[in-house]
């Protein structure tokens, strides 16, 4: 591709691309557009940049640097490049989208994302001028982006509002929920406990939604959270053998509860909870 930008300087040319760029800045948008614009068939970027080069070379007259200096025009190139990476981003705001873009997103044929993370290098070290933070931030600009939600974050997440709606959070192994094995993850987080390996914040947020540490005290309660909202809603929870709620042999598990108590093998605290909550017990045959 042949990259030579053709020498635009004739008169002719002037009286052509100047009226387009005045057309702009009356209409409120940026004259200082990207070098690969073009606006009614004329390579106005071109020219653009043909009138930067001029400048700086001396051969531009100053009644046409006032003329362009009127309509807006920036003698720099890199405060240009600046101005539009804003003027994107300014778009963005009035359509009500967030101008805090990802840094591979392109827009118009720059790589605005890019463009932003080196304004916030700029800011991080202090070589962003307080006019140009101004404006960023009038358009919601955010100079730290806080890290995406970890893996961890994500599953506590799925706890957290399981317990939200009163579900029990001590999934069983095979739980799958939104695509993620819960199920799991939860036996890893015992596993990390027992190990010593879990954070004290971690541990405090597990246990605030009602997690438990033992396998068995875990299990025992997926049923007994089963048997609470049958309470809750009224309904009998002294349920039939053959009973099977939420993929669990509800049954059975009462069953269970009363062979173990039959046989002194409940606790007292098990007891309390059943019990509470209008579980019927076997009596129990006296000695003599």
């Amino acid at each position: 591709m042949n990259t030579t930008l053709p020498q635009v300087s004739h008169e002719e040319t002037w009286d052509k691309c100047y009226p387009i760029l005045e057309r702009l800045y009356r209409e409120g948008s940026d004259a200082n557009v990207a070098q690969s614009t073009v606006i009614d068939g004329m390579r106005i970027g071109e020219w653009v940049y043909w009138q930067r080069l001029n400048y700086k070379a001396g051969k531009l007259s100053p009644y046409r640097i006032d003329r362009l200096e009127e309509i807006g025009f920036r003698w720099s190139m890199s405060d240009a490049k600046w101005e539009e990476g804003f003027a994107i981003l300014e778009r963005f705001h009035r359509e009500g989208q967030d101008v805090n873009v990802e840094q591979s997103v392109v827009i118009d044929g720059m790589r605005i994302g890019g463009w932003i993370e080196k304004q916030r290098a700029a800011y991080k070290i202090g070589k962003l001028s307080a006019e140009r933070i101004a404006r960023l931030e009038t358009i919601g600009f955010k100079w730290v982006i806080l890290a995406l939600p970890t893996e961890w974050e994500n599953r506590f997440a799925i706890l957290e509002h399981l317990h939200s709606e009163e579900r029990n959070v001590n999934v069983a192994p095979h739980v799958v929920i939104d695509g993620k094995k819960i199920g799991a993850w939860v036996i890893h987080q015992r596993m990390a406990h027992k190990a010593g390996k879990l954070s004290a914040v971690r541990i405090a947020r597990l246990e605030a939604i009602g997690f438990k540490w033992k396998a068995f005290n875990s299990q025992w309660n997926n049923y007994f959270t089963i048997l609470a909202r049958l309470h809750r809603e009224g309904q009998d929870v002294n349920v039939g053998q053959s009973v099977v709620v939420d993929g669990l042999r509800i049954g059975l598990w009462v069953y269970r509860q009363r062979e173990a108590y039959m046989s002194g093998r409940l606790s007292a605290k098990l007891f309390a909870k059943l019990d509470a909550i209008g579980f019927t017990w076997p009596m129990k045959s006296k000695s003599f």
